[in-house]
Protein backbone atom coordinates (compact mmCIF):
# COMPACT_ATOMS: atom_id res chain seq x y z
CA UNK A 1 0.00 0.00 0.00
CA UNK A 2 1.01 3.09 -1.07
CA UNK A 3 2.14 5.96 1.75
CA UNK A 4 0.51 9.57 1.39
CA UNK A 5 3.75 11.06 1.85
CA UNK A 6 5.33 9.26 -0.69
CA UNK A 7 2.62 10.07 -3.22
CA UNK A 8 2.79 13.59 -2.34
CA UNK A 9 7.00 13.54 -3.10
CA UNK A 10 6.39 11.45 -6.29
CA UNK A 11 3.20 13.01 -7.63
CA UNK A 12 3.75 16.81 -6.32
CA UNK A 13 1.19 19.79 -7.34
CA UNK A 14 1.30 21.76 -10.73
CA UNK A 15 -0.36 24.83 -11.59
CA UNK A 16 -1.85 25.85 -15.02
CA UNK A 17 -2.87 29.20 -15.58
CA UNK A 18 -6.51 29.87 -17.43
CA UNK A 19 -7.90 33.20 -17.86
CA UNK A 20 -5.80 34.99 -14.92
CA UNK A 21 -6.77 31.89 -12.47
CA UNK A 22 -4.31 29.53 -11.67
CA UNK A 23 -5.63 25.80 -10.80
CA UNK A 24 -3.55 23.30 -9.31
CA UNK A 25 -3.93 19.95 -10.70
CA UNK A 26 -2.03 16.35 -10.72
CA UNK A 27 -1.54 14.25 -13.64
CA UNK A 28 0.38 10.66 -13.97
CA UNK A 29 -0.46 7.45 -15.67
CA UNK A 30 -0.16 5.27 -18.54
CA UNK A 31 -3.00 4.43 -20.96
CA UNK A 32 -5.16 5.87 -23.75
CA UNK A 33 -7.87 6.62 -21.15
CA UNK A 34 -8.01 9.10 -18.66
CA UNK A 35 -9.83 9.18 -15.13
CA UNK A 36 -10.72 12.81 -13.62
CA UNK A 37 -10.52 12.79 -9.77
CA UNK A 38 -13.18 15.36 -8.59
CA UNK A 39 -13.28 16.22 -4.74
CA UNK A 40 -16.08 17.47 -2.69
CA UNK A 41 -16.01 21.30 -1.39
CA UNK A 42 -13.29 20.37 1.60
CA UNK A 43 -11.84 17.07 -0.22
CA UNK A 44 -8.10 17.33 -1.72
CA UNK A 45 -5.98 14.64 -3.97
CA UNK A 46 -5.49 13.13 0.32
CA UNK A 47 -8.80 11.07 -0.05
CA UNK A 48 -8.34 9.77 -3.86
CA UNK A 49 -4.95 9.12 -3.78
CA UNK A 50 -4.11 5.20 -3.29
CA UNK A 51 -6.98 4.95 -6.34
CA UNK A 52 -4.91 7.51 -7.84
CA UNK A 53 -1.95 5.22 -7.81
CA UNK A 54 -3.98 2.05 -8.36
CA UNK A 55 -5.78 3.42 -11.42
CA UNK A 56 -2.56 4.87 -12.85
CA UNK A 57 -1.42 1.41 -13.21
CA UNK A 58 -3.65 1.41 -16.96
CA UNK A 59 -5.00 5.28 -17.10
CA UNK A 60 -3.62 8.74 -17.36
CA UNK A 61 -5.27 10.01 -13.92
CA UNK A 62 -5.68 13.82 -13.29
CA UNK A 63 -6.81 15.13 -10.33
CA UNK A 64 -8.15 19.01 -10.01
CA UNK A 65 -8.41 21.03 -7.36
CA UNK A 66 -11.32 22.86 -6.90
CA UNK A 67 -10.45 26.98 -5.67
CA UNK A 68 -12.73 28.15 -3.42
CA UNK A 69 -13.35 31.47 -4.77
CA UNK A 70 -15.28 33.51 -6.91
CA UNK A 71 -14.16 31.43 -9.56
CA UNK A 72 -15.06 28.15 -7.92
CA UNK A 73 -18.14 27.51 -10.75
CA UNK A 74 -16.08 29.13 -13.45
CA UNK A 75 -14.53 25.46 -14.33
CA UNK A 76 -11.85 24.99 -17.22
CA UNK A 77 -10.28 21.85 -18.21
CA UNK A 78 -8.06 21.70 -20.55
CA UNK A 79 -6.93 18.02 -22.25
CA UNK A 80 -4.11 17.63 -24.77
CA UNK A 81 -5.38 14.23 -25.54
CA UNK A 82 -8.43 12.78 -27.89
CA UNK A 83 -8.70 10.23 -25.14
CA UNK A 84 -12.35 9.73 -23.64
CA UNK A 85 -12.60 10.90 -20.11
CA UNK A 86 -14.33 8.87 -17.72
CA UNK A 87 -15.39 11.52 -14.41
CA UNK A 88 -15.15 9.87 -10.75
CA UNK A 89 -17.68 12.04 -8.50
Amino acid sequence: MASLLAFRNEHPPQQIEVEGVAWEYISFGQGDETILFLHGMTGAADIWFQQMVAFGEDYRVIWKNFLISKHSYNLHFLFTTSSQAIVIL
